[in-house]
C-alpha cells in the first residue's frame, strides 16, 4: 500500500495544527514500513516538511484556486491500483479538481476535514463560504472514499445537510507533540486551587471573555478561594487585563505573557485545573499538553475534546458555553479537591493522553481505516 499525504500550503495564514497533524501522522506511518509521500501544494515550498523521514513533493499551482497544473495530473496520472491519497484540510476549492482526477483513475481517497466543519464559524461566514459547503463539500464527501474526523462534535454540522448518509465515517483523534513532556501524577497541594488558561488571547473565539466572568462568579458569588493564570499572547491581551479589572478580580488574575519549552511544562505542573471554553476551537494541543502534565480539564463541546474526557473521567464537559455554568463546574473541581477525588481524575488524564492520544497508535488506526478502503474497492 502506497500513501500519498495532499496538503495545500498557503503563506499568509498555514494552519500550523494542521501540519503538526500531518507531519507526525506522516512520520509514524513511515515507521511502521509503509512507502509515504507528501504531495504540498502551494505557489512556494514551505519549511514544514523539509528533512522528514517521508518523501515530500511540491506542486506549484496557478492563481486561480480551482486549477489543477499538468504536473499535478501526470503525477495524478502515475498512481498505481493500491495506493490510497489522504486529503487534508477543509473547504479548499482545488480539492473538487483533484477529486474528479483521482475519480477517474480510480484512486480512492479519504478526506480529513481538520475542524473546518464548524457550525460556529460556518454560521458566522459569508453568504458566499455557505454557498460553498453545501454545494461543493457535500459532492467532495460524496465522492471521497471515507470522511475522518477528530470528533463527533465535528459529524453534527454534516449531519445537518444529510450529506453522510451510507458514507464511511471513522473517527480518529490528533496526538500529543513528540516534543511533550510526560509527567506521572503525584499527590500536590496547592494552598488554593490555581485555574489555568494557556493558548492564544483572542476573546471571541477562545471564550476568554466567559472564562473572566466565570472566575468573578467563583470569587463572588461562590465566595470561595483561588487564583487564576492565563499564560499567551494576542490582540486582546490589554482588553482582558481591563475586563478583570471591572469585574474586580485583577489580585486574583495572573497574565503570565508567552511561555514555550520547559518553562511552560513547569507552570503546567503548578496548576490544578485547565479550562478550555472555546467558542471556536481549531487547536486541542494545549489540553493534551495539561493531560501529559497530568492536569485535567474544563472544556466546551466545541473543542471536540469532551468526549475523549468524559470517557477516561478526567475532568468535565460543559454542557452550556456560559460563564455561569463554567463557574458550576469550577466548583465541581474544588470540591473534588477537597474531598481528594482530583487526585482520581489527574491519574485519568495522564492515561487517557497514554491509551489514546499517542501518535504510534493514531497512524495505526488510519492504516487499519485505509486498508478497509481498499479492501472494500477490491470486493
Amino acid at each position: 500500500m502506497e500513501i500519498i499525504h495532499l496538503v495545500l500550503y498557503k503563506p499568509d495564514g498555514f494552519n500550523g495544527r494542521l501540519v503538526s497533524s500531518v507531519d507526525h501522522l506522516a512520520s509514524e506511518q513511515t515507521k511502521l514500513g509503509h512507502t509515504v509521500h507528501l504531495w504540498e501544494i502551494g505557489n512556494a515550498p514551505s519549511d514544514h516538511f523539509q528533512f522528514r523521514p517521508y518523501q515530500t513533493s511540491l506542486f506549484r499551482i496557478k492563481d486561480s484556486s480551482w486549477s489543477v497544473t499538468k504536473e499535478i495530473s501526470t503525477a495524478i496520472s502515475k498512481l498505481r491500483k493500491g495506493t490510497i491519497v489522504h486529503m487534508h484540510g477543509g473547504l479548499a476549492p482545488l480539492f473538487i479538481s483533484l477529486a474528479v482526477q483521482l475519480k477517474k483513475r480510480n484512486i480512492p481517497f479519504i478526506y480529513t476535514t481538520h475542524g473546518a466543519f464548524n457550525k460556529q464559524a460556518l454560521d458566522s461566514a459569508g453568504f458566499l463560504k455557505k454557498i460553498y459547503f453545501h454545494l461543493f463539500e457535500k459532492l467532495l464527501i460524496k465522492w471521497s472514499a471515507a470522511v475522518h474526523f477528530e470528533g463527533h462534535k465535528e459529524k453534527e454540522l454534516v449531519d445537518e445537510t444529510s450529506i453522510t448518509e451510507n458514507k464511511k465515517v471513522f473517527f480518529i483523534p490528533n496526538g500529543l507533540s513528540s516534543g511533550n513532556i510526560l509527567t506521572p501524577p503525584k499527590l500536590r497541594k496547592n494552598p488554593e486551587p490555581v485555574f489555568g488558561y494557556f493558548g492564544k488571547l483572542d476573546i471571541k473565539n477562545a471564550g476568554l471573555d466567559i472564562l473572566l466572568k466565570a472566575f468573578a462568579e467563583y470569587k463572588y458569588k461562590y465566595f470561595e478561594k483561588g487564583a487564576l493564570w492565563i499564560v499567551g499572547e494576542g490582540k486582546d491581551k490589554e482588553a482582558l487585563e481591563q475586563m478583570a479589572i471591572l469585574l474586580r478580580i485583577q489580585d486574583h488574575v495572573v497574565f503570565h505573557g508567552n511561555i514555550l519549552g520547559n518553562r511552560k511544562f513547569e507552570l503546567l505542573n503548578k496548576i490544578d485545573v485547565f479550562l478550555r471554553p472555546s467558542r471556536i476551537e481549531y487547536n486541542s494541543t494545549c489540553i493534551l499538553e495539561a493531560a501529559s502534565a497530568s492536569v485535567p480539564s474544563v472544556v466546551s463541546k466545541e473543542t471536540f475534546m469532551g468526549e475523549y474526557i468524559n470517557e477516561y473521567d478526567a475532568g468535565y464537559e460543559l454542557q452550556e458555553n456560559t460563564a455561569n455554568c463554567l463557574a458550576k463546574n469550577m466548583i465541581k473541581c474544588l470540591k473534588d479537591i477537597q474531598q481528594q477525588r482530583w487526585n482520581y481524575k489527574r491519574r485519568n488524564a495522564y492515561r487517557m493522553v497514554n491509551e489514546k492520544f499517542q501518535w504510534k497508535t493514531i497512524a495505526k488506526e488510519h492504516i487499519h481505516a485505509y486498508q478497509q478502503v481498499l479492501y472494500e474497492q477490491v470486493a
